[in-house]
């Protein structure tokens, strides 16, 4: 099983390209390859969104992102539309197929998830404004 493991530093906008083929033939040249643009929309709601190119099927099967908060945690994190569990101790997040986890010493959101099926899908990391109990500034919306 491959996994792809980025680490995003999201204060401002970006985008990378992930280019994927067998690495043996030159089937590439026929469109047989995944190239995958990722993209990155900063602000209180990171959007971190993916775009494939190409027939080839690809061989990532998971994803892992680390993306910099320096401020604070996550609020929720949702993969192609759905939220994913937090997780308070980073043992049960390590143990877990799916979910998210605020490691405090190096200020990052730690992501993970099987890869989506589709070729497009967004994975959203929303730090918007929320209180000490996890609940969301009613006032302030």
């Amino acid at each position: 099983m491959r996994r792809l493991d980025l680490v995003i530093g999201a204060e401002g906008d970006s985008s990378m390209v992930f280019y994927d083929d067998d690495g043996h033939t030159q089937d590439f040249k026929n469109g047989v390859y995944a190239k995958t643009t990722i993209s990155v929309k900063s602000g209180d709601r990171k959007v971190i969104s993916f775009h494939k190119e190409g027939s080839y099927p690809g061989t990532v099967e998971r994803l892992t992102l680390k993306v910099v908060s320096k401020c604070k945690g996550a609020f929720w994190v949702s993969v192609d539309g759905e939220q994913i569990p937090r997780f308070l101790v980073r043992d049960n997040w390590e143990e877990a197929e799916s979910g998210w986890y605020y490691n405090l010493s190096d200020r990052t959101i730690w992501v993970k998830c099987p890869k989506p099926s589709k070729d497009d899908f967004d994975i959203v990391v929303s730090t918007e404004k929320f209180d000490l109990i996890g609940m969301g500034d009613e006032a302030d919306e």
